[in-house]
């Protein structure tokens, strides 16, 4: 019962970025994202979506996970269900500016 409620609580976290990073997209601060499949190589290595940004001219895809277990990882963003969208957003766009 309870590994079902931390499910939910990822998927609530996973939703909430997935509502930013398409917020971001329309704002036209990222090129695009893909958020991972739950049987794919990146779910087992912790990665929720790939980011795609513009840096000098250029397309660079990147990483972003929702902190699980991830311990001072760069691409990893601590996200709360008490973080509001523009928190979110910011942390995002953080995440994307430390790479």
């Amino acid at each position: 019962m309870r590994e079902r409620r931390s499910e939910s609580f990822l998927e609530e976290r996973l939703r909430r970025v997935g509502e930013v990073l398409r917020q971001l997209k329309k704002d036209q601060r990222i090129r695009g994202f893909l958020r991972t499949g739950p049987f794919s190589f990146a779910k087992r290595m912790g990665v929720d979506f790939y980011v795609v940004y513009v840096s000098d001219v250029k397309y660079i895809a990147r990483s972003l996970s929702v902190a699980r277990n991830h311990k001072n990882n760069k691409t990893s963003i601590k996200i709360s269900l008490f973080d509001s969208q523009g928190s979110i957003r910011r942390k995002v766009l953080e995440a994307i500016k430390g790479f």
